[in-house]
């Protein structure tokens, strides 16, 4: 899979920590179609931004397993994975955290969706499916970014696997 962009705080325009110990986390992140060819979109209505479906990668978890179980617990989906998108690496000293995110273009095979099983801290942002083209999920996740750090590498890596996902 390729590394589509490495990012930090100085990405934007922010000093980096120095010396920091990053502890590595890998998650799964997905560019999900329907049949109407709309994108799958989690909105966050606590802090206004959008990003991708998908999440952390448990401890023995295949890639694959991880992005499955996340469209059904964020989305109520099951899916079918496609193509790899790509990687993007994000170094966030604040946090003290390494991500790896690993983005795959996928397509709806349920003929019904389930309810979301989301967890406490998604409940907590207020987050809800959006289905949208993929030029508004683009503009939407663009526009939803923030002066919070966390919204800006949300932003950056979800326009950036939007983007590759719509060449291929």
């Amino acid at each position: 899979m390729e590394l589509l962009a490495e990012i930090s705080e100085e990405t934007f325009g922010k000093k980096a920590p120095k010396n920091v110990r990053y502890k590595v986390r890998r998650a799964a992140r997905a560019v999900i179609f329907n049949k109407e060819n709309k994108i799958a979109l989690m909105y966050a209505s606590k802090y206004g931004y959008y990003k991708l479906p998908g999440g952390g990668i448990e401890e023995r978890e295949s890639i694959e397993h991880a992005l499955k179980r996340e469209a059904m617990e964020e989305v109520g989906a099951r899916i079918k994975i496609g193509r790899p998108v790509g990687i993007i690496n994000e170094y966030r000293g604040k946090f003290k955290t390494f991500q790896i995110s690993y983005c795959f273009v996928c397509k709806l095979v349920s003929k019904k969706l389930s309810k979301p099983k989301p967890t406490l801290e998604e409940i907590g942002e207020g987050f809800e499916v959006k289905w949208v083209t993929p030029k508004q999920a683009i503009r939407l996740v663009k526009d939803s970014e923030t002066e919070y750090l966390d919204s800006q590498f949300i932003t950056f890596r979800d326009q950036r696997f939007i983007n590759e996902a719509m060449k291929g």
